[in-house]
């Protein structure tokens, strides 16, 4: 990292290899993933611009565990982060600047990799399955911890239904617009929910036949406000 002035030296990161990184919106910290003391063991760092030691967020890894990814916080004074830890495996939240103070946000469910923050709403949303079951549903959990995680999608198929990975959350983060198949197995169709659990999903996309799907690739217009998207069949 180096002031874009070359008004000072660079200061180069801990780790033989460093995944991801991002600049606190004040540009005073940098976070990073790298494997900083054990070759391919990733942990997530964080580093003043100006030098000196880097801070480890993450709480301890469980066996063969990682740090998978990671987003900051709009005020930059947290880090959301996925990662095996010895307290959980999934989302864990941390302040930036101290270590020791990680928090596991999905402790009564299994997230899967891949998470969006609805810095508006102070929430966390992402995909996950109760303990025991198969059906991949939408979730989202207040970034403080202080409830545990609410379901979104509700789905009311078998039990083999799911939420696909490309989900996506309005400009403001209030609604979350995704795919699943919730009513019938194997077709997707297209869905929205407020991401506090407020309210039952809204089904964007018509009536199709069964052996119709919403395709990948839908798009949010910059306001939230209108879904474009596509299916393999007139509607």
């Amino acid at each position: 990292v180096v002031p874009r002035d070359g008004s000072s030296a660079a200061v180069e990161p801990l780790g033989l290899e460093v995944q991801s990184y991002a600049l606190t919106p004040d540009e005073t910290r940098f976070v990073f993933i790298a494997d900083a003391f054990t070759e391919q063991r990733f942990v997530l760092l964080s580093q003043a611009r100006s030098g000196g030691a880097a801070t480890v967020l993450n709480g301890p890894l469980a066996a063969g565990g990682d740090v998978g990814d990671f987003q900051l916080t709009a005020d930059g004074q947290r880090v959301v982060y996925w990662a095996s830890e010895t307290a959980g495996y999934g989302i864990h939240v941390a302040p930036v600047d101290s270590a020791g103070s990680s928090l596991f946000l999905n402790a009564c469910v299994n997230a899967q990799f891949g998470f969006r923050l609805a810095s508006g709403t102070g929430r966390v949303v992402f995909r996950m399955n109760f303990l025991g079951s198969s059906r991949t549903e939408l979730a989202s959990v207040p970034i403080d911890g202080s409830a545990p995680p609410t379901v979104l999608s509700h789905a009311t198929g078998p039990s083999t239904v799911d939420v696909e990975d490309d989900f996506a959350l309005t400009s403001g983060g209030e609604r979350v617009v995704f795919r699943s198949d919730r009513f019938v197995d194997g077709k997707l169709e297209l869905f929205s929910a407020p991401v506090d659990g407020s309210a039952a999903p809204v089904q964007l996309s018509p009536a199709m036949p069964d052996t119709s799907d919403v395709g990948v690739g839908f798009l949010l217009s910059p306001d939230g406000a209108t879904v474009a998207w596509r299916a393999d069949a007139a509607v």
